[in-house]
């Protein structure tokens, strides 16, 4: 009882954090363009457009994504955009959200009904 119980809350707090992902960390952040200068370096491309200021960085990495920042007038954070390149997407979108939550439940099922064919 007490191994499905604790199943049950790692699974719950993986679940449970998966909700702030796609969530930028800098998005409240007092001074925003300082912190994704310390962050990302400089822009490799800045636009102005109208009340929006585009700050955009061009990896020449296979492995590091390109990303794309756009601010408003007062300097806050609208958009955080990360453009992954084929490798990282190929890792993010199989191996992360496919192969690893299967091997995970099967898994956790294998521990379950292994448990209770032991009782």
């Amino acid at each position: 009882m007490k191994k499905t119980l604790l199943l049950l809350f790692v699974a719950l707090f993986a679940f449970a954090g998966c909700s702030t992902i796609n969530q930028s960390k800098f998005l409240k952040s007092n001074n925003a363009k300082e912190t994704i200068v310390l962050k990302y370096g400089q822009a490799d491309k800045i636009e102005n457009k109208g009340e929006f200021e585009i700050w955009e960085y061009e990896y020449k990495s296979a492995l590091k994504s390109d990303r794309k920042v756009i601010f408003d007038e007062n300097n806050n954070i609208v958009l955080n955009e990360k453009h992954l390149k084929p490798i990282p997407y190929v890792f993010r979108y199989t191996v992360l959200y496919g192969v690893l939550p299967i091997t995970i439940a099967v898994g956790m099922l294998g521990l379950l009904f292994g448990s209770l064919v032991v009782m």
